[in-house]
Protein backbone atom coordinates (compact mmCIF):
# COMPACT_ATOMS: atom_id res chain seq x y z
CA UNK A 1 0.00 0.00 0.00
CA UNK A 2 1.14 3.41 -0.49
CA UNK A 3 -0.62 6.69 -0.93
CA UNK A 4 -2.33 6.65 -4.02
CA UNK A 5 -4.36 8.60 -6.66
CA UNK A 6 -7.18 6.91 -8.83
CA UNK A 7 -9.28 7.77 -12.05
CA UNK A 8 -11.62 6.08 -13.57
CA UNK A 9 -12.61 7.42 -17.41
CA UNK A 10 -15.56 6.43 -18.95
CA UNK A 11 -14.51 7.19 -22.79
CA UNK A 12 -11.17 8.56 -24.64
CA UNK A 13 -10.69 11.99 -24.10
CA UNK A 14 -10.25 12.79 -27.48
CA UNK A 15 -9.82 16.58 -28.87
CA UNK A 16 -9.85 17.43 -24.63
CA UNK A 17 -6.64 16.20 -24.26
CA UNK A 18 -4.70 19.62 -25.99
CA UNK A 19 -6.44 21.80 -23.27
CA UNK A 20 -5.66 19.51 -20.62
CA UNK A 21 -1.92 19.27 -21.98
CA UNK A 22 -1.31 23.22 -22.45
CA UNK A 23 -3.13 24.14 -18.95
CA UNK A 24 -0.58 21.42 -17.27
CA UNK A 25 2.61 22.91 -19.03
CA UNK A 26 1.39 26.48 -17.67
CA UNK A 27 1.18 24.95 -14.47
CA UNK A 28 4.29 22.99 -14.70
CA UNK A 29 6.50 26.84 -15.11
CA UNK A 30 5.24 27.63 -11.63
CA UNK A 31 5.86 24.17 -10.22
CA UNK A 32 9.30 24.21 -11.58
CA UNK A 33 9.89 27.97 -10.17
CA UNK A 34 8.85 26.56 -6.59
CA UNK A 35 11.12 23.72 -6.40
CA UNK A 36 9.06 21.10 -7.94
CA UNK A 37 10.61 19.33 -10.60
CA UNK A 38 9.24 16.59 -13.21
CA UNK A 39 11.02 14.07 -15.84
CA UNK A 40 9.59 11.19 -18.04
CA UNK A 41 8.09 8.20 -16.69
CA UNK A 42 11.37 6.64 -15.42
CA UNK A 43 12.38 9.38 -13.56
CA UNK A 44 14.90 10.79 -16.36
CA UNK A 45 14.76 13.31 -18.88
CA UNK A 46 12.04 15.25 -20.01
CA UNK A 47 8.21 14.38 -19.23
CA UNK A 48 6.13 14.00 -22.65
CA UNK A 49 3.45 16.19 -22.79
CA UNK A 50 1.55 16.40 -25.93
CA UNK A 51 -1.88 15.97 -27.51
CA UNK A 52 -1.74 12.75 -27.16
CA UNK A 53 -0.19 11.66 -23.37
CA UNK A 54 0.94 13.00 -20.67
CA UNK A 55 3.33 11.02 -18.96
CA UNK A 56 5.98 11.93 -15.67
CA UNK A 57 7.39 10.85 -13.07
CA UNK A 58 9.57 12.75 -10.43
CA UNK A 59 13.21 13.32 -10.73
CA UNK A 60 15.17 9.91 -9.83
CA UNK A 61 18.42 11.76 -8.44
CA UNK A 62 17.17 15.55 -7.10
CA UNK A 63 19.31 16.04 -4.53
CA UNK A 64 16.51 16.81 -2.30
CA UNK A 65 17.86 16.38 1.66
CA UNK A 66 15.41 14.00 3.76
CA UNK A 67 14.48 16.96 5.48
CA UNK A 68 10.65 18.32 4.23
CA UNK A 69 10.83 20.42 1.06
CA UNK A 70 9.92 23.98 0.84
CA UNK A 71 7.80 25.26 -1.22
CA UNK A 72 8.10 29.01 -2.30
CA UNK A 73 4.70 29.92 -4.59
CA UNK A 74 4.75 33.31 -6.34
CA UNK A 75 3.34 36.09 -4.13
CA UNK A 76 0.68 36.05 -7.15
CA UNK A 77 -0.44 32.67 -5.98
CA UNK A 78 -3.84 33.14 -3.99
CA UNK A 79 -3.48 31.67 -0.28
CA UNK A 80 0.56 30.81 -0.92
CA UNK A 81 0.80 31.50 2.89
CA UNK A 82 -1.47 29.28 3.58
CA UNK A 83 1.83 26.61 3.06
CA UNK A 84 3.14 27.90 6.17
CA UNK A 85 0.74 26.50 7.99
CA UNK A 86 0.10 23.23 6.30
CA UNK A 87 0.90 19.38 7.49
CA UNK A 88 1.52 18.42 4.04
CA UNK A 89 4.93 17.60 4.07
CA UNK A 90 6.63 16.37 0.82
CA UNK A 91 9.87 14.19 1.48
CA UNK A 92 11.87 12.55 -1.57
CA UNK A 93 15.50 11.53 0.71
CA UNK A 94 16.84 12.37 -2.84
CA UNK A 95 15.05 10.36 -5.08
CA UNK A 96 11.50 12.49 -6.00
CA UNK A 97 10.35 9.36 -8.38
CA UNK A 98 8.43 7.04 -7.44
CA UNK A 99 5.37 5.50 -9.96
CA UNK A 100 4.54 7.36 -12.90
CA UNK A 101 1.92 8.93 -14.46
CA UNK A 102 0.18 8.74 -17.05
CA UNK A 103 -2.99 10.11 -18.82
CA UNK A 104 -3.33 9.03 -22.49
CA UNK A 105 -6.42 10.59 -25.21
CA UNK A 106 -7.06 6.99 -26.37
CA UNK A 107 -8.92 4.85 -23.62
CA UNK A 108 -6.59 2.19 -22.50
CA UNK A 109 -8.35 1.41 -19.23
CA UNK A 110 -11.46 2.14 -17.32
CA UNK A 111 -9.44 2.53 -13.90
CA UNK A 112 -6.24 3.70 -13.38
CA UNK A 113 -3.96 5.05 -10.33
CA UNK A 114 -0.26 6.63 -9.00
CA UNK A 115 1.26 5.75 -5.72
CA UNK A 116 3.25 9.35 -5.36
CA UNK A 117 4.45 7.71 -2.16
CA UNK A 118 3.69 11.77 -0.95
CA UNK A 119 6.67 13.21 -2.95
CA UNK A 120 7.01 16.30 -4.11
CA UNK A 121 5.73 15.50 -7.59
CA UNK A 122 2.50 14.49 -5.94
CA UNK A 123 1.33 18.04 -6.73
CA UNK A 124 2.09 17.96 -10.26
CA UNK A 125 -0.26 14.63 -10.15
CA UNK A 126 -2.92 16.00 -8.14
CA UNK A 127 -3.61 19.51 -10.35
CA UNK A 128 -2.72 17.35 -13.49
CA UNK A 129 -5.99 15.71 -12.27
CA UNK A 130 -7.91 18.68 -11.23
CA UNK A 131 -7.72 20.08 -15.02
CA UNK A 132 -8.74 16.97 -16.50
CA UNK A 133 -11.62 17.03 -13.91
CA UNK A 134 -12.17 20.54 -15.37
CA UNK A 135 -11.99 19.48 -19.00
CA UNK A 136 -13.75 16.01 -19.00
CA UNK A 137 -16.18 16.56 -15.98
CA UNK A 138 -18.72 13.57 -15.46
CA UNK A 139 -16.25 11.34 -17.63
CA UNK A 140 -13.70 11.52 -15.17
CA UNK A 141 -13.80 10.50 -11.29
CA UNK A 142 -10.84 10.76 -9.38
CA UNK A 143 -10.33 9.43 -5.76
CA UNK A 144 -7.50 10.26 -3.60
CA UNK A 145 -6.05 7.88 -0.09
CA UNK A 146 -5.16 11.74 1.10
CA UNK A 147 -8.19 14.27 2.49
CA UNK A 148 -9.03 17.72 0.97
CA UNK A 149 -5.97 19.11 2.76
CA UNK A 150 -3.37 17.14 0.28
CA UNK A 151 -5.20 18.53 -2.71
CA UNK A 152 -5.40 21.76 -1.43
CA UNK A 153 -1.90 23.16 -3.14
CA UNK A 154 -3.38 21.98 -6.32
CA UNK A 155 -6.71 23.27 -6.33
CA UNK A 156 -4.75 26.96 -5.47
CA UNK A 157 -2.15 26.44 -8.09
CA UNK A 158 -5.39 26.14 -10.51
CA UNK A 159 -7.87 28.83 -9.55
CA UNK A 160 -4.99 31.19 -9.53
CA UNK A 161 -3.44 30.08 -13.00
CA UNK A 162 -6.86 29.08 -14.84
CA UNK A 163 -9.24 30.09 -13.09
CA UNK A 164 -10.86 27.22 -11.67
CA UNK A 165 -9.77 24.20 -9.78
CA UNK A 166 -11.61 25.15 -6.01
CA UNK A 167 -15.28 23.72 -7.02
CA UNK A 168 -13.82 20.58 -8.97
CA UNK A 169 -16.01 17.62 -7.55
CA UNK A 170 -13.42 15.24 -6.33
CA UNK A 171 -14.35 12.10 -3.87
CA UNK A 172 -11.88 12.49 -1.61
CA UNK A 173 -11.28 9.75 1.13
CA UNK A 174 -8.42 10.72 2.94
CA UNK A 175 -7.63 6.99 3.91
CA UNK A 176 -5.16 5.22 5.71
CA UNK A 177 -1.67 5.19 3.63
CA UNK A 178 2.03 5.02 4.40
CA UNK A 179 3.92 8.21 4.05
CA UNK A 180 7.39 6.94 2.41
CA UNK A 181 9.84 8.65 4.08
Amino acid sequence: MGYTHYWTLKKSIGNKMSDIANDFKKILLILKTSGIKIANWDGKGKPIINNEEIKFNGIEKCGHDKKPLTLSLPEYIKFANWLQNSDYDLYCNGDCSHESFVLTKIFLSEMDFCKTAMKPYDIAVTTCLIIAKHYLKEDIEISSDGDEDKWRIARILCQSCLGYGMKEKLNIKGGNYEKNY
